[in-house]
């Protein structure tokens, strides 16, 4: 009879323990689709590339009335072969660095070899309004690369220096 209550209070336990890390996830996420949306991955198979591609600037602005964000990003290719379908990942924190959401853009241009370009883009977005657009911090996160449009991941990372007034 001992060995069922120890048995019981071990299954209790074990289930106690995870629905407090259940909980405590969720308390930890910015919002609801952060918290069940999967982390981005990165590979690390375009490291070689990732060097010559570089998210030179970057500026979000968002506001609450009628979620409308403007992005615009400024890309330059310093690798040997063109590049496209460039898709570019941004997170949105508060003052103190709390991340509270994050919003995924694609670009269908081509930017060839030794050169940069500017994209820009106008859409409706939820993003909290705890949020600060000139905490934002964005990367390149995924494009094809070649002619042969063999599929990549990129990891350079850009900084919003508009934090410092350089923007």
């Amino acid at each position: 009879m001992d060995a069922k209550i120890v048995g019981n209070a071990t299954i209790c336990f074990i289930v106690f323990g995870s629905i407090a890390f259940f909980f405590q996830k969720l308390h930890n996420a910015p919002d609801i689709v952060s918290f069940l949306k999967p982390p981005v991955e990165q590979s690390s198979a375009v490291t070689q590339l990732a060097e010559n591609l570089v998210l030179e600037d970057y500026d979000v602005k968002f506001g609450q009335a009628g979620n409308k964000v403007d992005a615009s990003f400024s890309v330059r290719n310093d690798s040997d072969i063109e590049v496209k379908n460039i898709s570019i990942f941004c997170t949105f924190h508060d003052s103190s660095g709390k991340q509270w959401g994050d919003s995924r853009w694609a670009f269908f241009k081509t930017i060839p070899p030794g050169e940069s370009q500017q994209v820009s883009v106008a859409d409706k977005r939820y993003i909290s309004h705890k949020a600060l657009s000139h905490k934002s911090r964005c990367e390149i996160v995924d494009l094809v690369a070649g002619p042969a449009g063999e599929a990549m991941q990129a990891t350079k990372s850009g900084k919003n220096d508009s934090e410092d007034g350089n923007h």
